[in-house]
């Protein structure tokens, strides 16, 4: 094989190397101790989610390789094979374009990225820290690997398992403690990214996907201390600062406003559709049929 080849299987096995990492990882920080029914439950779910969503995964991946093997692939060795696939495909290209394409699919995949950059970035950080939950970014991580589905479950889990904490000093709760700029402002830039989504060219959607990404795991790996969840009342208030409650009406607003939008005015899905190919499954055996589009 050649370097570009070695470079391309090695690329692919490392992204399944990463995942059981961090699988490791958030198993080797959770208690074995108080493990009742609500533990198994949140398991079963979990385990559910990953059959499921990685049994798509490999379907798209066998189909993608068996289409490419029939089409391009001189024959040879298995992993000479499988080495000309992964340097002649951009599956995780395709795998967007097959997700973002039609406007039913596009607005669900909005939907679920609004989710993850709003809500369930600021329940994972706060609620996280609040929990002394270790390693809380990568649980993030690992969601963007496998599927949120999976990690939430393994987040709800590890929360039955923590120790129960202290409530906040504030008599409001944790709805009135603040929101520092390490979480609001990556949030908010994260909703920019969806919301310019639509109109990202052929070169920049991928950046802009990348950098939704990286934000959201951002609020999750600055310092404890620039979250004072327990001591409201005694922290000085930043003139830039907000409360969470505030943050998610925020949040919240413009997750509206986008699906409204969108109700409304269907936006068309990304540039991704104008310069990749359309992935259609053919139904006929496991194959895809790729459909190049002519550029505009």
């Amino acid at each position: 094989m050649q370097i570009l080849e070695v470079v391309a299987v090695n690329v692919f096995c490392s992204y399944f190397s990463i995942i059981a990492g961090l699988f490791s990882l958030i198993a080797r920080s959770l208690s074995s101790q108080n493990w009742g029914g609500r533990v198994y439950v949140f398991i079963a779910l979990a385990v559910a989610s990953f059959v499921h969503t990685w049994f798509y995964m490999f379907k798209f991946m066998a189909a993608n390789y068996d289409q490419s093997a029939r089409a391009t692939i001189p024959a040879g060795l298995a992993v000479e094979r499988m080495s000309q696939w992964l340097l002649n495909t951009s599956l995780f290209e395709q795998a967007w374009a097959h997700v973002c394409f039609g406007k039913v699919n596009w607005w669900w995949s909005q939907q679920l990225c609004l989710f993850t950059v709003g809500a369930w970035t600021i329940f994972l950080s706060v609620e996280g820290r609040h929990h002394h939950i270790k390693f809380i970014w990568v649980y993030m991580l690992l969601g963007q690997f496998v599927a949120i589905s999976v990690v939430s479950n393994l987040v709800y889990f590890a929360l039955v398992l923590a120790p129960r904490p202290p409530s906040p000093s504030s008599s409001h709760g944790m709805s009135s403690l603040p929101a520092p700029v390490a979480l609001w402002l990556p949030i908010l830039l994260s909703l920019g990214t969806i919301a310019t989504s639509p109109f990202t060219s052929e070169r920049s959607f991928l950046p802009n996907l990348l950098l939704m990404h990286t934000l959201i795991i951002l609020p999750l790996l600055v310092p404890d201390r620039l979250f004072p969840l327990g001591q409201a009342s005694a922290e000085p208030k930043s003139r830039i600062g907000i409360s969470l409650k505030t943050l998610y009406i925020v949040v919240f607003g413009a997750c509206s406003g986008f699906t409204r939008a969108q109700l409304a005015k269907p936006a068309k899905p990304p540039a991704i559709h104008r310069s990749l190919s359309r992935i259609l499954l053919s139904r006929h055996g496991m194959s895809f049929t790729l459909i190049r589009h002519n550029r505009p």
